[in-house]
């Protein structure tokens, strides 16, 4: 079995290898000259296209920095022999059985003290000789942080916050020792900006963190505010339920195709669209669209009645914040960033993770209404135009980075 491990891990490695080149050659400095002097930002791959919108936004309030925007991908040594170093690492830490197959390796190399250790390590050579008024990551895997400058981490989730869903196994978790590395992170930055506050909950009560030095700032949707005149006048009394994932078990696709089967008992004529995945579901009135190019995402926002995403574990979600900009109410479960998103009984329903029939109860409840359903879709669209935007994301950041960098209060 280590024979095969091995030679498929090899293959999985030497192809990785062509992306990463591309995403180091993608990498920007930035060395333009302000009084407030240079800062840099800490960044691994797209994350969700989340480190550009923050970059942007980031550098319009922030206007007197110069920012360096540095892949960690790049720092750190992006070929294949690193990579067969993160994966080894993975082998000796968890075993075979939480590597295979092979591919989970790389998620679980990323995992362990020795890697967070060496990341850090080779950061730090990176970035020898330069000088920074403060630093900035986002995300959590690795450790950004210079001794002595002051330290912003913006994140989406913690480890440990995995334990609030109900369908994660405290086995599933990474070893303790590395949750003890990503505590250090925590406990040595100078804030912590989070998306939501169950994630700001998390690093209070399992991190131990300061709740001084936990800053809830929300997060903005991937593409601009829709215009909507292109969607339907009827969409509202279509009775058409709309599905948008990649993980179907994970964002709680039976649990969804069990409750629409209760519901087409009452409304014969409700339609189910699942874009993002292609699960085999025999059921009448249900329509998988599989994959689509984000720019046609919006059409099937604009053709439906209600957004349905009963998700089991859910950092946070932004799929959600772009069903509101289209005016769609929500169905979904009571976790993770959820809460902070769906006002209950005013812009949508959250119902206990794997609850079929209250499920079915809320989303009946909205087919038989358009009015409330066009009620609740226009109070989640005001709530995205007044706090999920990047812009308000970048002020809730950069006003916090202000009070605690020395250099920024003395422009001020």
């Amino acid at each position: 079995m280590y024979a095969v491990w091995i030679w498929t891990m090899s293959v999985i490695l030497c192809r990785q290898d062509d992306t990463t080149v591309n995403t180091v050659r993608s990498s920007q400095r930035y060395d333009v000259t302000m009084a407030a002097g240079r800062a840099g930002f800490f960044r691994t791959g797209a994350f969700s296209h989340t480190n550009a919108s923050v970059d942007r936004v980031l550098r319009a309030c922030l206007p007197e920095v110069s920012w360096e925007s540095i892949d960690i991908i790049q720092s750190i040594g992006g070929r294949w022999p690193s990579q067969l170093y993160l994966a080894f690492a993975a082998l000796r830490h968890y075993g075979p059985s939480r590597c295979w197959p092979p591919r989970r390796a790389l998620r679980y190399g990323r995992r362990t003290p020795a890697y967070f250790q060496r990341s850090r390590e080779l950061l730090r050579r990176s970035c020898s000789g330069r000088s920074y008024e403060f630093t900035f990551q986002t995300q959590s895997i690795v450790d950004a942080r210079i001794d002595g400058v002051p330290h912003f981490v913006y994140t989406d989730h913690t480890q440990l916050a995995n334990l609030y869903y109900p369908a994660h196994r405290r086995d599933d978790l990474p070893a303790p020792e590395w949750i003890a590395c990503e505590r250090s992170l925590y406990l040595n930055a100078t804030l912590i900006f989070t998306m939501s506050s169950h994630v700001s909950r998390s690093l209070i009560e399992q991190y131990g963190c300061d709740p001084a030095r936990v800053v809830c700032a929300y997060a903005g949707p991937n593409a601009p505010l829709p215009a909507l005149e292109s969607a339907r006048p009827d969409r509202f009394s279509g009775m058409r339920i709309l599905f948008i994932g990649k993980d179907w078990q994970r964002k709680g696709g039976p649990q969804l195709v069990a409750a629409f089967d209760k519901v087409r008992k009452v409304y014969p004529h409700a339609e189910l669209v699942i874009v993002g995945c292609t699960p085999k579901i025999a059921a009448d009135n249900c329509r998988v669209v599989g994959p689509v190019p984000v720019t046609e995402v919006g059409r099937y926002f604009e053709e439906a009645s209600v957004f349905c995403m009963p998700t089991r574990n859910e950092p946070f979600g932004l799929v959600f914040i772009e069903a509101f900009a289209h005016e769609l109410p929500i169905v979904s479960s009571q976790i993770g960033a959820l809460p902070d998103i769906v006002e209950e009984g005013r812009s949508g329903y959250l119902v206990e993770a794997d609850d079929v029939d209250t499920l079915a109860v809320r989303l009946m409840d909205l087919l038989g209404d358009p009015d409330k359903c066009r009620r609740f879709g226009a109070h989640g669209r005001e709530l995205v135009k007044s706090r999920y935007t990047w812009e308000n994301v970048g002020r809730i950041i950069s006003d916090n980075i202000r009070r605690h960098v020395p250099a920024l209060q003395r422009q001020g």
